[in-house]
């Protein structure tokens, strides 16, 4: 790999590993590091290239807006759900069925 494209990849690593650490949706991150979405996607697709369909995200709770804390899920296609964490598991399952198609 050349030398530039090793530093693209590094680059991107590193907003990859700041976004799974962040608890924001891929959008929200996105928007805050100016960096545009479809890039995002491709670059967590190729780095990560999880066989998982889905990935469990929890948001932590912030008080002064949000009373709950949440979690997301987010296909790897980059649609992002979230819910309330005391979500009944019955609901949970009936999403990711959902999901799966």
């Amino acid at each position: 790999m050349r030398r530039e494209n090793t530093e693209i990849k590094k680059r991107w690593e590193h907003h990859i590993h700041q976004w799974l650490q962040s608890g924001k949706s891929q959008i929200q991150y996105c928007k805050e590091h100016n960096l545009a979405a479809n890039s995002f996607w491709y670059w967590k697709r190729k780095i990560t290239k999880s066989d998982e369909n889905i990935k469990l995200v929890e948001i932590k709770n912030t008080p002064k807006h949000q009373p709950y804390s949440f979690v997301e899920l987010i296909s790897p296609e980059g649609m992002v759900i979230r819910f309330r964490e005391d979500i009944s598991s019955n609901c949970l399952k009936n999403i990711v069925t959902a999901l799966r198609g």
